[in-house]
């Protein structure tokens, strides 16, 4: 476009003619077709849309330990030597001057002893382990747990108990024939929950069974309306038809990182020191579980290192069993170590590996259903204990679960191109239970593009002969609890 030069802007000097001056136009504004531009957008779908597409997780946890230094060492620094040497032995009256109870205290699970010999006579001398060893961190940051994320990452059928492996399902450990509503019929026990309750079927040697009743122990012994004599044999449930798989689970660690902390004041009702841990940023959309299919649960890992503060291997190495119905057999935690029982462990554990032995489930491809029969424990004792023939040691459960979306209650039929975890009930017809989505579970909070997931745990280390009744072998403990029989089941509520 070319402009005239505007006369305001000659002087005397100019010439009479007219200037063009050529000057490019921009065009700054953009404008709109008079039709309605506009549309309504819903926050709630958007943030639903959110949710679901997000696979991004950050984990927080609050940490409560039940432990007792009880186990504590026979000899040497801080033991049980110490405070018999405190209590004084009087060779001319062959008499000790201090009763035990003078010199050994306990402060709610934590044990010491007093030297009388001393001024200072009120101080607490912890034995060792001293309770500082014991719980999740020391008073000088010394870490004596790992703390991990896993998931379960591989089916193990081939694992043997009782020299049967899971593939051909739970092994009975030993029956015997019962007159039972005027009939004698078949009590089988087993030493893994059985899942099993009146009406259902079982598949025993080839043959059908209905379970006409649960046995005296409802969890771990079942009633046959057959007299039968069952030597080396093992039982499958039945749903609908189609028998159900048994197998271990294994956990494979992630390489999150988890951070532990002192919660503030907060202690537990024993006045232990309470701890937080919070996880980096978890992202679960490239992990499938043991199924190939998307995550529903993760797993808390917590196992005990060796070492201390002052001594890099205090403890045993952990070792891995199951808390079984039957003392004194093949794996039992109960009796780990005892000389009668050696070496019966799952496994022993090291502080690199990535992979651990969960627990053992139960699953049924016709309801798709996954159940949980029984946990692994770990257990350690001190390397001192076990030199001077004190054999109890700890154990306790090193998985906690942590659900991050849950099943559909309906299961899904497919024709064709079905999920890998799904099942073939006919030809050309496939069933698989769906996960539902982030918004329909709505298990969490959801803040920038992460669910924040929240879990309180309870850790309880736990000794394995309290009463003194499993006999491993050992010498009487120092401690004993205090317990009663009784008929009836006592229920411990959670105090987390």
């Amino acid at each position: 476009m070319n402009k005239i030069l505007s006369t305001r802007f000659k002087n005397v000097f100019s010439l009479e003619e007219e200037i063009n001056i050529s000057e490019n136009i921009f065009n700054k504004r953009k404008y709109f077709y008079n039709d309605a531009f506009y549309q309504t957008l819903s926050a709630s779908e958007i943030e639903s849309l959110e949710r679901n597409n997000s696979n991004k997780y950050r984990f927080n946890f609050s940490l409560t330990s039940y432990a007792s230094n009880v186990l504590f060492n026979i000899s040497g620094q801080d033991s049980y030597e110490s405070v018999t040497e405190n209590r004084n032995f009087i060779e001319d009256e062959n008499d000790f001057e201090y009763a035990i109870e003078d010199i050994l205290k306990n402060d709610k699970g934590k044990y010491f002893y007093l030297d009388l010999s001393n001024e200072e006579s009120c101080t607490k001398n912890f034995l060792i382990p001293r309770p500082d060893d014991l719980n999740f961190v020391s008073n000088i940051a010394y870490n004596n747990y790992l703390f991990f994320l896993a998931y379960s990452h591989e089916k193990v059928n081939d694992f043997q108990i009782n020299n049967i492996p899971l593939s051909e399902g739970l092994s009975i450990f030993s029956s015997s024939t019962l007159e039972y509503v005027g009939r004698t019929m078949t009590e089988c026990i087993v030493n893994i929950p059985h899942n099993l309750n009146t009406g259902d079927q079982v598949k025993i040697d080839e043959n059908i069974y209905s379970v006409y009743a649960l046995g005296l122990n409802s969890t771990y012994s079942f009633i046959i309306d057959e007299e039968l004599s069952l030597i080396n044999t093992s039982f499958k449930r039945i749903f609908n038809g189609v028998e159900s798989e048994y197998w271990f689970r294994k956990y494979k660690t992630f390489s999150n990182v988890l951070d532990i902390y002192r919660s503030g004041f907060s202690k537990s009702i024993y006045s232990s020191q309470n701890f937080s841990l919070s996880s980096s940023d978890f992202n679960s959309l490239a992990v499938k579980d043991c199924f190939n299919r998307d995550l529903n649960e993760i797993y808390l890992g917590i196992v005990k290192r060796r070492g201390t503060s002052y001594s890099p291997t205090l403890f045993t190495p952990v070792v891995a069993g199951l808390d079984n119905f039957i003392v004194n057999t093949q794996y039992d935690i109960k009796s780990i170590n005892s000389t009668g029982n050696p070496d019966t462990y799952i496994e022993q554990l090291s502080i690199d590996q990535s992979e651990y032995y969960g627990d053992i489930v139960e699953y049924n491809p016709l309801s798709q259903q996954i159940t949980s029969l029984i946990d692994v424990n770990h257990l350690f004792n001190t390397i001192n204990r076990n030199e001077n023939g004190h054999l109890e040691s700890y154990y306790y459960k090193p998985f906690y679960p942590i659900k991050i979306k849950e099943f559909s209650n309906f299961i899904d039929t497919y024709e064709s191109e079905p999920p890998e975890s799904a099942f073939q009930i006919h030809s050309r017809r496939y069933i698989d239970r769906p996960l539902l989505s982030n918004s329909d579970g709505d298990l969490f909070p959801f803040i920038n593009g992460h669910h924040y997931v929240h879990a309180n745990i309870c850790f309880y280390l736990k000794r394995q002969d309290p009463c003194h009744e499993i006999l491993l072998n050992s010498l009487e403990p120092l401690i004993k609890n205090v317990c009663v029989e009784s008929s009836q089941e006592v229920i411990v509520e959670d105090n987390c």
